[in-house]
């Protein structure tokens, strides 16, 4: 039979920023608990307070990075991108795991 480790997931509001542009990116990196012994898997972003549907926040590029001798902190780097045709106040959250052996 095979072992059966258990897994932690965690959540944590990551940031709050804007007024971000139409059109506009911000550019946002997240690293995971002490020397990084945690993976982020999930980002997600949202409109802080506008109108419905006015504000469309997304987040793009999502990419993980780890130090070429594996031991440095890794880093998730992504995008957090306007969509909309006005400015907007946004928000993001993080989910992560422990480390999965």
């Amino acid at each position: 039979m095979a072992p059966v480790h258990q897994l932690n997931v965690y959540g944590a509001f990551g940031g709050y920023s804007g007024p971000l542009a139409p059109g506009a990116s911000a550019y946002w990196q997240w690293t995971g608990g002490p020397a990084g012994t945690v993976r982020p898997f999930w980002i997600t972003a949202a409109n802080e307070g506008g109108p419905e549907g006015v504000a469309d926040v997304e987040v793009l590029h999502v990419r993980w990075e780890v130090g070429s001798d594996g031991r440095a902190t890794p880093r998730l780097l992504f995008e957090i991108h306007n969509n909309g045709h006005t400015p907007c106040y946004y928000y993001f959250y993080g989910s992560w795991t422990d480390v999965i052996y």
